[in-house]
């Protein structure tokens, strides 16, 4: 933003220094080819350099307010994917250590039921795992 700032002051100096050399010596001051100056001759340079002046000026603050939202929603961006990325190493992680440790959850789960949905959960057993099985695929 910075770097923005400075262009848009130096495009301001500019065209004071280019305004100052008008009203000091007419379009024979300023730098255009000497075929270009017999056809700008009618045009008013000194309202058109604080036009552009007035215009750099507000442009840079647009422009500067701009790339302050567009850094900050970047930013933000930035922090949705990385946390993106660690929920899904995680699960990779905790998916890969509860396929090694299946038969354990298993009879863990069993012990925490109650013994009647235990039989109806050992019973329904491969049917659930089929059906998960094709919802993870």
């Amino acid at each position: 933003m910075k770097q923005i700032s400075l262009l848009f002051t130096s495009a301001t100096q500019t065209f004071t220094t280019l305004e100052a050399l008008y009203k000091s010596g007419g379009i024979d001051a300023l730098p255009f080819p000497t075929l270009l100056k017999s056809y700008l001759v009618t045009v008013d340079f000194g309202s058109v350099f604080q036009f552009l002046r007035s215009q750099a000026d507000s442009l840079s603050s647009i422009i500067a307010s701009g790339a302050k939202n567009l850094f900050t929603g970047s930013k933000s961006l930035i922090s949705a994917l990385s946390g993106g990325i660690f929920q899904m190493i995680m699960i990779v992680v905790f998916t890969f250590f509860m396929s090694l440790e299946r038969r354990e959850i298993k009879n863990f789960l069993y012990r925490a039921f109650p013994e009647n949905l235990t039989v109806y959960l050992r019973s329904r057993e491969d049917s659930f795992s089929r059906i998960l099985s094709l919802w993870i695929r």
